[in-house]
C-alpha cells in the first residue's frame, strides 16, 4: 500500500530532520543518522516509514519549495531571501520549516567548503615556505 503524507505529517519529517540534521552526519554514520529520523517520524505519526521514503519525501518538498520560490520571485520581481523572516512565526509551516532545513543544510555547505578551503591554503604555504626553506639551503651550498 502507498503511503500518502499529510501536511501534518510533512511538519513532523521536517522538525525531525531539522533536529537531527542528517546533512551533517560524519562519514559512516549516515545510514544510522537516517533511520533515526526515519524511526522518529514513524513513532510521532503511527505509521512505520523506511529511510527511502523519508529521503524521497524531502527531496520532493525541497523541489517543491524551490520551485514555488522560483514563481513567487519571479511574479514579484524581487528575490526573496531566505533568512528574511521571522523564524518564531514560520515554525509551524511547513514552508517555513522546509525553509529553515535548506537554509541550515547551506550554512552547513559553506562552513564546510570554507574548511576545505583554509586548508587547502595552509598546504599551499607550507608547500611555499618549504620550497623556499629548499631553495635556500641550495644557494648556500652553491657559494
Amino acid at each position: 500500500m502507498v503511503f500518502r503524507f499529510k501536511p501534518e505529517q510533512d511538519q513532523e519529517l521536517m522538525r525531525e530532520l531539522i533536529r537531527l540534521k542528517p546533512f551533517a552526519a560524519k562519514r559512516g554514520t549516515t545510514g544510522s543518522v537516517w533511520e533515526a529520523v526515519a524511526q522518529g517520524v514513524s513513532s510521532a505519526i503511527g505509521v512505520q516509514l523506511n529511510v527511502k521514503q523519508v529521503r524521497d519525501r524531502l527531496n520532493l518538498l525541497k523541489a517543491k519549495f524551490k520551485a514555488d520560490e522560483l514563481v513567487s520571485s519571479r511574479a514579484s520581481g524581487v528575490e526573496e531571501a531566505l533568512h528574511a523572516v521571522n523564524v518564531q512565526s514560520h515554525y509551524d509551516d511547513l514552508n517555513g520549516l522546509v525553509r529553515d532545513y535548506i537554509e541550515l543544510e547551506r550554512i552547513h555547505n559553506d562552513t564546510k567548503s570554507a574548511k576545505k578551503a583554509a586548508k587547502e591554503k595552509k598546504e599551499e604555504d607550507l608547500a611555499i615556505c618549504a620550497a623556499a626553506i629548499v631553495d635556500e639551503s641550495n644557494r648556500r651550498r652553491s657559494q
